[in-house]
């Protein structure tokens, strides 16, 4: 989920702006997601946000792109 999560940013906002997320947010795990790590559920909701005040989108906004990116996916 968090490396389908990060994928939707750089396709959406660009690498840049994945990348500032990532830095400028305390992640237990520094950001270095895989496919098939288990990673603290608190690290998205800080994802989310940080990407929320970054962009002036939403929350519920960009949970739902989420949800979309991932009904594509899977």
């Amino acid at each position: 989920m968090f490396s389908e999560f990060i994928e939707l940013v750089e396709e959406k906002f660009g690498l840049e702006i994945a990348d500032n997320i990532l830095d400028n947010s305390a992640l237990s795990s520094s950001g270095a997601y895989t496919a098939v790590g288990t990673y603290p559920h608190q690290e998205m909701s800080v994802l989310v946000k940080a990407l929320s005040d970054k962009t002036g989108i939403a929350i519920t906004d960009l949970l739902h792109a989420f949800g979309a990116h991932l009904f594509q996916t899977f």
